[in-house]
C-alpha cells in the first residue's frame, strides 16, 4: 500500500478470522490458545526450544555448551517474524482495514504484559503461560479503566508504573533467590 491506509471490502471469511467464534468462543482467544499451548510446549519439552532458550538466555554459555547459537537467533527472528506477521493479518480482519500504524497503540500494552508476565509466574524468567497471564490481566486492566472512563494517557501511565514495578519485583526476587 506504500505506506497507505486501506479501507474496502474485504472478503468475510477474511473477517471471521477475527471476528468469528467458535461454540461461543471468539476466534482470537482460540488463537492465542493455541499459539501459547504451542510455545510452551515448543519451550519446555524439545530440544530446539531448550536451545533457543540457552542463547536467549546466555550466548557465550550456549555456545560454549556446543550450541549452534547463530541458528537459533535465526530461529528466534523467525518466530518473532511469524508472529507478526500473524498479529498483522488477524488485525486487519479485526478492524476490516489495514493501517500501517494500526497496532502503534499496543506498544505499552506488550511490554506491560511481557514484563507482567515475568513476575506472575516465574522469577525473572520469561514463559508462554506467564505472558498469556500477563495479557489476562492487562486486558481487565484496559477493560476496566475505559468502563470507569479513565482518559488515554491515564492509562498508559498506569501500565507504566506497573512496567515498573514488574521489573522492581523481578530484581528483588532474583536477588533473594541468589541469597543476596
Amino acid at each position: 500500500t506504500k505506506g497507505v491506509s486501506f479501507y474496502g471490502e474485504m472478503p468475510q471469511s477474511f473477517l471471521n478470522l477475527a471476528r468469528g467464534s467458535f461454540l461461543g468462543i471468539p476466534s482470537l482467544v482460540i488463537f492465542m490458545f493455541i499459539i501459547v499451548i504451542f510455545a510452551h510446549i515448543f519451550i519446555n519439552r524439545t530440544v530446539p526450544g531448550r536451545h533457543m532458550e540457552a542463547t536467549g538466555g546466555n550466548r557465550l554459555a550456549a555456545r560454549l555448551s556446543g550450541i549452534n547459537t547463530d541458528l537459533y537467533k535465526i530461529l528466534g527472528m523467525t518466530f518473532s517474524s511469524l508472529g507478526a506477521a500473524l498479529t498483522g493479518i488477524l488485525l486487519t480482519a479485526r478492524l476490516g482495514s489495514a493501517n500501517p500504524e494500526g497496532a502503534s497503540g499496543f506498544l505499552m500494552d506488550g511490554f506491560a504484559t511481557a514484563l507482567l508476565g515475568m513476575t506472575v509466574l516465574t522469577v525473572g524468567k520469561p514463559s508462554p503461560i506467564g505472558t498469556f497471564v500477563g495479557a489476562l490481566l492487562i486486558g481487565i486492566l484496559n477493560n476496566g479503566m475505559t468502563l470507569l472512563g479513565s482518559p488515554y494517557y491515564v492509562q498508559d501511565i498506569t501500565k507504566g508504573v506497573i512496567i515498573i514495578l514488574a521489573v522492581t519485583i523481578t530484581s528483588f526476587q532474583a536477588k533473594r533467590l541468589e541469597g543476596g
